[in-house]
């Protein structure tokens, strides 16, 4: 999926040469040029959103509150002890009914090869088979586990697909889900096309590096989540809906390159970043970052300075970095092609000789950043139930941490703090880790983006839309208020 989608008459192509030409379709630009549904890896935002219309969960979360999907009924009978029973009327694609054998295996597949999210594996002692609609699992210890499973990681798949998938005689190309939705062959890299299961409007979602859209081009699209370059377009052909997704803006030091493995240099570069000409290029929709964590994630807690460094640790007489080059990468599903440019201009102010490398690969761009022989990297970050520890993460999860810092007393410490059911007690562990991650100068906070800004075309009902953040929306409430013309 490494094509740029041209939105020209390549696009008018598409659409014609399309199984769903003569059908309502919703067009939606996604923020990502490739995308991951294989839930073992890192999943960005727009695969998250794909994967909430293919697959089902035992629980989501809904305007803060655990809610039941595939389950239909769910009790502790012991402390260490919970018993899930499946709906009777949850069905895969291929309309095969979900089973206890399917949710089990999901899990095991998960156990077996996720390399990140790993925390829950540490809470689970046991998932037994009660019956076809009923299993049991058994903690190792108290914990909040129906919190965790309800992020957007935890998809029930069909066995037989699963089993297929540890032979390697399968991919993740056309998963069987027990969503709404199926992905179907469009023949097209850029172009992944959604058939409704349940007779709601199929859906066409275009991949883009960019990670924007021209304003001209926007009338072609239904939902624009993407930023749009160019004139104001709202107030002709769509409605601006303002949706609370905090996403949090970072710089991280490769500390695997030997310029950046003492404290003292990594100190000394932060101590000279000025973010202005990010925050001038973002403009009202970013505020500047005061935490770790963005504002309304549990452990939020404003403090200034942000970053916190003793005198000597970053004050330097001898061997000033100024004269030396300087690579920034970017992720670009993180930062849109017409901020880039913004992001460079904080270090062309500290270095002579600054160059910048965009990455494409979302589920490889750790080891891509550390092989890449270049000094920090520019990303977002963001939660999925709004709880702190998915940003700590990047400092327990060797898949995730970017920076290369690694310190086993953190990791454990980290990995404790999810056997915290108080929510208080636990925002207070989170505000601990976080000043311990800020004191060693390898992750620089930058800006947070509070709301995600998203365009709807006049005309087009999206009941709902800003209870949940937009990778949690399911497109089957979607519906248009007439019929198109």
């Amino acid at each position: 999926m490494g094509r740029i989608l041209i939105f020209t008459s390549l696009l008018l192509s598409i659409l014609s040469q399309s199984a769903f030409a003569d059908t309502k379709t919703l067009k939606i630009p996604l923020y990502a040029s490739e995308i991951s549904l294989d839930p073992s890896g890192v999943q960005d935002q727009s695969s998250l959103w794909v994967s909430r219309q293919i697959n089902c969960q035992l629980v989501r979360l809904s305007e803060g509150k655990i809610v039941n999907e595939a389950a239909e009924q769910i009790e502790f009978t012991t402390p260490l002890k919970l018993k899930i029973s499946l709906k009777n009327n949850v069905f895969f694609t291929d309309g095969e009914k979900v089973t206890s054998d399917d949710v089990i295996n999901s899990f095991l597949y998960l156990k077996d090869s996720r390399k990140v999210l790993r925390n829950i594996f540490d809470h689970i002692k046991t998932i037994n088979k009660i019956d076809n609609r009923t299993i049991e699992i058994e903690l190792t210890r108290p914990s909040p586990i129906l919190r965790t499973l309800s992020s957007p990681h935890y998809s029930i798949h069909k066995s037989s697909f699963i089993e297929q998938i540890s032979r390697g005689t399968e991919d993740w190309s056309f998963p069987i889900g027990c969503g709404g939705y199926q992905i179907v062959p469009s023949g097209k890299k850029e172009l992944l096309m959604l058939k409704s299961i349940t007779g709601k409007l199929n859906i066409y979602f275009f991949l883009s590096q960019k990670n924007q859209v021209e304003s001209k081009e926007a009338h072609k699209f239904d939902i624009i989540s993407s930023p749009v370059v160019g004139s104001d377009i709202h107030e002709k052909d769509f409605i601006l809906k303002k949706v609370f997704d905090p996403y949090h803006l970072f710089f991280g030091l490769n500390t695997k390159k030997d310029t950046w493995k003492a404290k003292s240099k990594r100190c000394s570069l932060f101590s000279k970043i000025n973010v202005q000409s990010i925050l001038k290029a973002y403009g009202d929709q970013v505020e500047l970052a005061k935490d770790f964590f963005p504002r309304g994630v549990l452990g939020y807690k404003p403090r200034s300075p942000l970053i916190k460094t003793q005198e000597h640790d970053y004050i330097e007489k001898k061997n000033n970095v100024y004269d030396q080059s300087f690579c920034l990468s970017t992720l670009s599903v993180s930062i849109p092609e017409k901020y880039r440019e913004s992001f460079l201009e904080v270090f062309k102010s500290i270095y002579k000789k600054v160059d910048g490398k965009s990455i494409l690969d979302t589920k490889n761009f750790v080891k891509i950043f550390q092989n890449s022989n270049c000094d920090i990297i520019a990303m977002g970050l963001k939660s999925n139930y709004l709880d702190g520890y998915e940003y700590l993460l990047t400092y327990s999860e060797r898949e995730v941490n970017l920076t290369g810092y690694w310190d086993e007393m953190l990791v454990k410490k980290i990995k404790e703090s999810q056997s915290i059911e108080n929510a208080e007690d636990r925002a207070q562990i989170y505000q601990s880790l976080s000043e311990e991650i800020l004191g060693t100068c390898t992750i620089y906070p930058i800006a947070t983006i509070p709301y995600k800004s998203i365009y709807v075309k006049k005309g087009l009902m999206t009941p709902d839309i800003g209870k949940v953040p937009l990778n949690e929306y399911y497109l089957g409430n979607v519906f248009y208020e007439k019929a198109k013309q």
